[in-house]
């Protein structure tokens, strides 16, 4: 591990994030920590979720938290109260959110190598981690037994603390692994490229998708491309 990523692993919360998580309330501390943790001056954004109960007239509401570069999805956490640790059909179902949160986001846009979901009941955590490499998803899922029960989500899973010094060490290396993921995303990294292929060429989709460009080093003609995609208007204008 480079020592500058042990050096920012190693810096403590701030108390005012840390004192958030003594209130009851869950859902504001958890966002102001991935605010912390992804600064919107490096292009990041926490984009929150509020889904009803899969169980119709369950009142089982679920809290999603996406972190987006640009508009690409990097990191996600689903929250639950505390007490849903001891139930284990209220484990089964967070289990079985977070396997089709990944499903959702796999099957749009991503550009990393490697997606990290977090399932988190109160303040204690499990990690979750899809590899694009080998399509492979951890933890395995447990498959239920035809005859006697089974614990598809056993509760030691949870065995991450935020507010203990492995927890918070835990989260902040995976952050760190998720910026160094993130680090070639450009702002139309995310869009489609069947869509763009119709509008563009592929060396004026590279000069459009870099931020950086210098205007003096397009030539030819100018280009306008105005995409809505998912609710969000790109437009990039640029004249020779």
């Amino acid at each position: 591990m480079p020592l500058y990523v042990r050096h920012v692993i190693d810096i403590p919360l701030p108390d005012t994030i840390r004192e958030q998580f003594e209130l009851v309330d869950l859902y504001g501390p958890y966002n102001t920590l991935l605010s912390h943790l992804f600064p919107h001056a490096k292009h990041f954004q926490v984009v929150p979720q509020c889904n009803g109960p899969i169980t119709p007239g369950s009142v089982d509401l679920t809290t999603t938290y996406t972190v987006r570069k640009w508009k690409c999805p990097v990191f996600f956490i689903v929250i639950k109260p505390f007490t849903h640790l001891d139930d284990i059909s209220t484990r089964e179902k967070a289990d079985q959110q977070m396997r089709e949160r990944f499903v959702s986001i796999i099957g749009r846009n991503r550009v990393i190598s490697k997606l990290y979901g977090i399932s988190a009941m109160g303040t204690l955590f499990s990690v979750y981690e899809y590899t694009k490499e080998t399509n492979t998803l951890l933890p395995p899922a447990i498959t239920r037994d035809a005859t006697y029960m089974t614990d598809v989500a056993p509760a030691d899973r949870w065995n991450y603390d935020l507010l203990e010094s492995s927890g918070e060490k835990k989260i902040k290396v995976l952050v760190e692994e998720v910026k160094k993921m993130c680090a070639e995303i450009t702002s139309c990294a995310c869009l489609p490229q069947s869509l763009l292929s119709i509008l563009i060429s592929k060396k004026e989709m590279n000069i459009i998708c870099n931020p950086y460009v210098n205007r003096g080093q397009l030539a030819g003609r100018a280009v306008r491309v105005s995409l809505l995609d998912v609710g969000f208007l790109h437009s990039f204008a640029f004249l020779t």
